[in-house]
């Protein structure tokens, strides 16, 4: 999410290869004492929200110690310190096996860390809930020296391997390291804690390091307290190592290393106060609005937030970067839609007076605001009103965390329109009647998604469709069109000489994302003719003045001449265009 301070320098050195080998694993060292150098833990922004991967030990010490839940609990406080402060996290475990383990000892993926994830069934809270359920599984085609059975040993080489590249590693463990990678697929298991077991670990830690990656490497338990102890959580860190939980405690988080304290019930507080050291002094703004698709609210970008803090004493500005004491303005942006402001008071003990205000974007209206505000003991508090102005105003102690969401609503406005159109007219009605099918076209003239329901046409025997842009989504997006057609049969009817038609109604309902359904309809007037012609023929004697009408079967003398006389006669409701006799047989 943020580049470290020594990030484009450590990028080179990867590329040319300076730094030591993934493993020199299947050289390993020998069981003496560590000769790995260590390189230096890179520094990073200590601003709020970051990437961050925690790396829990699941060592069979751990379960010893009857501290299980409380790493559990610890894990869960760091979680929710850092919900919604624009910050990701992935979560892994390691003990003999880390990253040659099932699932490469992951268990969590990265994620951002909000309501969502940080929840009941959220992946990082699923994460929480299996650490050390079982402890990290070996695979079938990895080997252990000297059984396959020792599961719960502590490879801080392969726990170490399993990192990504973050810009926070927290490494959590309760013991010193006594197994190490011996190969691609092979885990010895070692007597000392100095030799091939630390070196690897260094080896691993330094390749981290050198990516850009800060390790805080936190040692917890008695098994972690020595003297030499100490000096190994160092030599995969850094030199700077307190021995308490409060060594953060107006630090910030490049001012220590390692750290190592006996005490498990106080891993939870010093999690917090690593969040504390990056996002005290901070509020982080989420803007969630409708959208033209749908009434939830959802992240959004591009929409202006300023905050102004009032703190007594005074204030600089920490991010973004401004006149001390002046109001800041930025656009929410990134997936989470967020906008991050920190600052730093100039008295340390001073609390702040924060006013948070929108610019709102054509077609929203302000709805309400809701903000968490984190304290470094844990505790929180939540406020919340409705954005009038729009903006508001919270109380904030000094290194407080505030989270806040904006809601917005989206104006809809839904319209639509419906034609339809038949295939023939004018069509045919008497005799077998006609085949007819009309086409409907709907179009969304609304500036919001709605869901179509299936048109209703009680003429047609089928309605096929929808066509068209979204057809497979169920959402008709303003501006599109969708097309049905519809099979109707007309007639037959009875011969009639006066006009005929069929209208033909289809009744459609668009459901927009929230408000009331618009029902439209739209009619199609088909003519009906029914052609039909009546054809009377007569005989006359030639040459009777007036003719003589010959009766139908009656007989003349032979010769006599014979004129035929034809009348044809419309009886139908169509014109008849060149009407004649095409064949005359007697």
């Amino acid at each position: 999410m943020r580049r470290s301070w020594v990030g484009a320098g450590v990028a080179s050195l990867l590329v040319t290869g300076l730094t030591a080998p993934p493993i020199a694993a299947t050289q390993p060292a020998a069981d003496t004492t560590a000769q790995a150098t260590v390189a230096p833990n890179p520094k990073i922004d200590e601003t709020c929200g970051l990437d961050a991967t925690l790396i829990l030990d699941a060592s069979g010490s751990i379960n010893s110690a009857h501290a299980v839940n409380t790493v559990r609990t610890a894990s869960k406080d760091l979680i929710a310190a850092l919900k919604d402060t624009n910050s990701t996290l992935r979560v892994t475990q390691f003990a003999t096996l880390g990253s040659l383990a099932v699932g490469g000892g992951q268990l969590s993926p990265r994620v951002p860390v909000n309501a969502t994830t940080a929840g009941t069934g959220g992946q990082l809270s699923n994460a929480i809930a299996n650490y050390y359920t079982p402890p990290p599984q070996r695979p079938s085609d990895v080997t252990i020296s000297p059984s396959n059975r020792n599961l719960t040993t502590t490879n801080w080489q392969d726990g170490i391997k399993a990192i990504d590249r973050p810009e926070l590693a927290i490494f959590v463990t309760d013991g010193d390291p006594n197994a190490y990678n011996s190969g691609a697929k092979h885990v010895t298991i070692s007597n000392s804690s100095s030799g091939a077991s630390l070196d690897n670990a260094i080896t691993e830690a330094n390749i981290v390091k050198t990516a850009g990656t800060r390790m805080l490497v936190v040692g917890v338990g008695n098994g972690i307290t020595s003297n030499a102890s100490k000096e190994r959580l160092k030599k995969i860190s850094g030199p700077v190592l307190a021995t308490t939980p409060t060594a953060l405690v107006g630090k910030t988080i490049n001012d220590v290393d390692a750290v190592a304290f006996s005490d498990f019930a106080a891993l939870g507080a010093f999690l917090r106060s690593v969040v504390t050291s990056l996002c005290g002094n901070s509020v982080t703004i989420q803007k969630l609005a409708q959208t033209s698709s749908g009434a939830d609210y959802v992240p959004a970008t591009g929409w202006d937030v300023t905050v102004q803090p009032t703190v007594s004493g005074g204030f600089t500005w920490v991010t973004p970067t401004g006149p001390d004491n002046s109001a800041q303005t930025l656009p929410t942006s990134g997936a989470q839609g967020t906008a991050a402001f920190q600052w730093k008071p100039k008295v340390a003990s001073q609390k702040a007076t924060v006013q948070v205000s929108e610019s709102v974007n054509s077609g929203f209206t302000a709805n309400r605001w809701t903000c968490e505000i984190k304290t470094s003991s844990g505790s929180s508090s939540t406020v919340s009103g409705n954005l009038t102005q729009p903006s508001f105003q919270f109380d904030m102690n000094p290194s407080d965390v505030a989270t806040c969401k904006l809601y917005n609503d989206f104006n809809y406005a839904p319209d639509m329109t419906v034609t339809k159109v038949a295939r023939d007219n004018p069509v045919r009605g008497n005799a077998d009647g006609w085949n007819q099918q009309y086409t409907f076209t709907v179009t969304n003239t609304g500036n919001s998604a709605r869901t179509i329901t299936k048109p209703g046409d009680p003429q047609c025997s089928s309605i096929t469709g929808p066509t068209g842009p979204g057809s497979s989504t169920g959402k008709l997006a303003p501006g599109d069109a969708w097309q049905y057609t519809c099979a109707a049969k007309i007639g037959p009817v009875a011969t009639v000489t006066t006009p005929l038609s069929k209208t033909n109604t289809v009744t459609v309902t668009g459901v927009p994302p929230k408000g009331t359904a618009i029902t439209r309809t739209a009619q199609a007037i088909v003519d009906i003719k029914t052609p039909r012609i009546n054809i009377v023929k007569t005989a006359k004697k030639a040459g009777s003045d007036p003719p003589v009408v010959i009766p139908d079967g009656g007989t003349v003398a032979a010769g006599t001449r014979v004129t035929y006389v034809y009348t044809v006669t419309n009886t139908g409701n169509d014109v008849l265009n060149l009407v004649r006799a095409s064949a005359v047989t007697d």
